[in-house]
């Protein structure tokens, strides 16, 4: 079983392959709570998220975000764990998409037992010890985004045009 993961793009650097000079590894954040927590031989397919503006309300109150979801043409599987800090958690996806560029995905996300990632105790301990040091980052978590996928929206305005007569 695949799991959709919702992920901003944070970069893209050359994968520093000699034979294959043309291949990257793309970065994500990941804000929004995966369905089943992110563990090493989960299955995933990374859809990016692009944000919409948000139109300021008359009375200034807090509007939630709203995002597009597209394939990014990464899926496969997680190969393994890079923890950055103890707040963050980083997973490696190796892209079994040959048409995609992009041959290995890091997707960060905050990191919370059973809920964001799953690690078994030994997991847990490995990632205390070797864990280098890093600054401390945060991705926060964004509980009450809307996220519209790419091929909803299509479908949607297909159906919409058809009802209206258009071609």
């Amino acid at each position: 079983m695949e799991t959709s993961i919702l992920a901003r793009e944070t970069s893209c650097i050359p994968s520093e392959n000699p034979y294959h000079p043309d291949t990257f590894v793309q970065h994500f954040d990941v804000p929004i709570v995966p369905r089943v927590p992110l563990h090493v031989g989960q299955r995933v397919k990374i859809l990016t998220l692009t944000l919409h503006a948000r139109a300021p309300t008359a009375d200034d109150t807090y509007t939630p975000p709203r995002y597009t979801a597209r394939d990014s043409g990464v899926v496969g599987e997680v190969t393994r764990v890079r923890s950055t800090s103890s707040a963050v958690t980083e997973f490696i996806v190796q892209n079994e998409n040959d048409t995609s560029p992009i041959i290995f995905a890091c997707l960060a996300i905050q990191h919370i037992q059973g809920q964001t990632v799953r690690m078994s105790l030994w997991e847990k301990i490995v990632r205390q010890i070797i864990r280098p040091p890093a600054p401390e980052r945060c991705i926060p978590l964004e509980l009450d985004a809307a996220v519209i996928r790419e091929d909803e929206t299509t479908r949607h305005r297909e159906a919409t045009d058809r009802r209206e007569g258009q071609p």
